[in-house]
């Protein structure tokens, strides 16, 4: 004999509560007609989601795409920022999806947002190795050689991780092969760190200098 365990109270609570926000595969929002301001904010009511900026950041990072829509049809601005000062989009392109950064860009969310650390939705996607979403960034006239608050640059971040296909697309868009943080890596010199053959010998291809191999901070051997 089967036994089918009842399911617990909480998840017919979501599944009436979601139901609202049209939500059936993998929670998704199926077939989701782009509404009117009111309309969309009654959408968030029915489905029991805050209208607030901390919400809309949250569903970003969950990856909930077509929640986030909803917020933005609600008049969410797209350069929302959470507690920390790190915008949607820099979120977006951390954790979220392509999609997800296209309807933030649509909305007129800046393409080089960042916080306080200096890190643009570019860096982001080139430290995941999204290669896609980092064209488009780009298309959408990301800075290629935008630093961090290490004076880290894109492709040191690609360089990094071992991310080939992103490191050749920065180096095709002008990336600075020989910039270096504040410590002097450039991203020769952190792919010969990680070991990344490949990178290594892309780079190397490209006119990549050898520098010499920082010891302490700031410091050359």
């Amino acid at each position: 004999m089967t036994l089918n365990h009842p399911k617990p109270l909480f998840y017919f609570v979501f599944l009436i509560a979601f139901s609202h926000l049209g939500c059936e595969k993998g929670g998704m929002l199926e077939d989701l007609i782009e509404l009117d301001r009111e309309a969309a904010l009654a959408r968030l009511e029915e489905g029991e989601v805050p209208y607030t900026q901390e919400e809309f950041i949250k569903r970003i990072r969950h990856k909930e795409e077509d929640t986030v829509k909803v917020f933005l049809w609600a008049g969410m601005d797209p350069n929302t920022k959470d507690a920390e000062g790190i915008p949607a989009i820099v979120w977006a392109a951390n954790r979220g999806t392509l999609d997800m950064v296209e309807r933030l860009l649509s909305g007129g969310a800046r393409v080089d947002a960042s916080g306080s650390d200096g890190w643009t939705p570019l860096m982001w996607a080139s430290r995941r190795g999204k290669t896609p979403l980092a064209r488009r960034l780009i298309a959408a006239s990301a800075e290629v050689n935008a630093t961090g608050d290490q004076a880290n640059t894109p492709l040191m971040e690609a360089s990094f991780y071992g991310h080939l296909e992103t490191v050749e697309l920065l180096l095709s868009e002008g990336a600075d092969i020989d910039a270096r943080d504040k410590e002097g890596h450039s991203a020769l010199i952190w792919a010969q760190l990680m070991n990344q053959t490949e990178i290594i010998k892309t780079l190397k291809e490209n006119g990549a200098r050898e520098f010499k191999m920082p010891t302490v901070a700031g410091e050359q051997e």
